[in-house]
């Protein structure tokens, strides 16, 4: 049994987890009433996707699948198109998915999109960077610093 000074803070650390669960839904039923009828209530979308932490959406995604039998991403990808509905993309992915695809998408092709590599590269800790070093080779098979250096040379 928890000591009487540690009560009151395992209570609210107890509490903390109920809440988070309980935005989460509410989240999900934002989502699909924002989804609901012909078009999209962009506003609630927004407010509701784009307010969120990546621990948060994470959350949200989990309970949106329980609840709806759907991932949260396909019914995104089902309501929203075009620029916006790429922007909404992003916010759901996780930091490090992201830049690596950012990077991908400058690097592959004819030219490089010399400014994404700069905002990507130069605003990461050297923590964040290894951590996409790692997923990037993962994902595209290929060495993220040998690649930016052989795009970049010249």
């Amino acid at each position: 049994m928890a000591s009487p000074a540690l009560r009151p803070i395992n209570d609210l650390v107890n509490e903390n987890h109920a809440l988070r669960w309980f935005i989460a839904n509410r989240d999900a039923k934002y989502v699909k009433l924002a989804s609901a009828g012909l078009g999209t209530n962009d506003s609630l979308m927004i407010e509701t996707l784009c307010s969120r932490t990546s621990a948060q959406l994470e959350r949200l995604s989990v309970i949106y699948k329980k609840n709806y039998s759907k991932s949260l991403k396909k019914q995104i990808k089902e309501e929203v198109g075009g620029n916006y509905g790429q922007m909404i993309m992003y916010s759901q992915m996780a930091r490090h998915k992201l830049d690596a695809l950012l990077l991908y998408n400058a690097m592959h092709g004819m030219g490089t999109n010399d400014s994404v590599l700069i905002e990507v590269i130069c605003s990461r800790t050297n923590d964040e960077l290894a951590h996409l070093k790692t997923y990037f080779a993962s994902k595209y098979h290929r060495v993220l610093a040998d690649w930016v250096a052989s795009e970049t040379s010249g």
